[in-house]
């Protein structure tokens, strides 16, 4: 996967979903799974560029629980 980053466009706090299309196959794998492993390469103490924007990616969530 390569996620589109995150934009802050704000759609997020206004309607269920992301504005960017390209993780909703994601999205529904994640709704429905039991567990949710992060296993990734560790490169200079931090974590790869994709899996910072597929994190940044759940805004959708936090915006569903907080802002709506």
């Amino acid at each position: 996967m390569n996620p589109i980053p995150c934009d802050g466009c704000g759609y997020c706090y206004h309607k269920d979903g992301c504005s960017k299309r390209d993780l909703d196959g994601y999205y529904a794998s994640l709704e429905t799974a039991d567990i949710l492993v992060f296993a990734l390469p560790v490169y200079n103490l931090s974590f790869p560029a994709p899996m910072k924007a597929l994190l940044d990616r759940g805004q959708r969530y936090w915006s569903a629980r907080f802002i709506r």
